[in-house]
């Protein structure tokens, strides 16, 4: 989980603010005014996740972030803004919101006009291109992204993995730099760190990844399709609602090594089709 929860007794007035990161994650800011104040930056894409995964850890975060949430929510004429119907199911099904309460709104949009595929436009690259962008973390399934390559690269198949982000030093389930270190010497992974504009990366693109655990709306995949790039991705909230498997991209199973390399052969052995 990200960002942190600071409190103190007393109650006050409850807002929000929220923001969008550099990759296009979305932060809510839980603030409470007055005597208390709470300070909760967990992103929207990765809320969900305190309901959903086990642990003792997490049981005793979701016991808080339930009663801050049922706290700021409580009045009915609050409305909340979803991503995704599962993430909006999570918060009915925990009794945190009624069903009416709920609003879904898909994605925080990008600019169809920049991300768009040039009709004139050809890939004269030998090597079949990968697309990865997020942060290096393992919800993020880059553990899994980087082995599904190496399998690739194992059997001898010509690709290169473009990996677009940078580790986070403050997060437990980032790569470290000794990892990283150690896959950047791969030839068929090739590492640009944190890229402000992907339009041009995704230009020379064949196929975007993001083997993610969960997500809001992932925006990556919204540039993807708006550049008509097929997307391989999990199946799970957020990266389901806009893959249709077999149509404009495949779904993995979450955390499987082997699907994700079936599916990214298949991609590539579509190509030479």
């Amino acid at each position: 989980i990200d960002g942190n929860a600071k409190y103190t007794s007393g109650f006050g007035t409850i807002t929000f603010n929220s923001g969008v990161t550099e990759y296009g994650d979305v932060d809510n800011t839980l603030m409470v005014e007055g005597k208390m104040r709470v300070t909760d930056e967990l992103r929207i894409g990765r809320t969900s996740v305190v309901f959903t995964e086990g642990g003792i850890k997490k049981d005793i975060l979701r016991l808080f972030i339930k009663f801050f949430y049922r706290l700021a929510l409580r009045a009915k004429k609050i409305a909340v803004i979803f991503q995704n119907p599962d993430d909006k199911e999570v918060f009915v099904q925990s009794k945190l919101i009624d069903s009416q309460q709920g609003n879904i709104i898909p994605g925080s949009g990008i600019d169809t006009q920049l991300f768009k595929k040039e009709m004139n436009q050809t890939i004269q690259i030998p090597s079949f291109q990968f697309l990865f962008v997020g942060r290096l973390l393992r919800d993020k399934g880059v553990f899994e992204l980087l082995e599904a390559s190496q399998q690739l690269h194992n059997r001898g198949i010509d690709f290169i993995m473009h990996i677009v982000g940078d580790i986070d030093t403050n997060n437990h389930t980032s790569l470290t730099q000794e990892e990283l270190t150690i896959w950047q010497s791969k030839p068929f992974l090739t590492f640009h760190g944190y890229i402000s504009d992907v339009k041009n990366i995704m230009t020379n693109a064949h196929c975007v990844v993001l083997p993610s655990y969960r997500e809001g709306l992932p925006r990556v995949i919204l540039e993807a399709m708006s550049m008509s790039l097929p997307v391989i991705t999990n199946d799970v909230p957020g990266c389901r609602s806009l893959v249709t498997h077999g149509e404009n991209g495949w779904l993995c199973q979450v955390k499987s090594v082997d699907d994700l390399y079936q599916k990214m052969h298949s991609m590539v052995a579509l190509s030479e089709e």
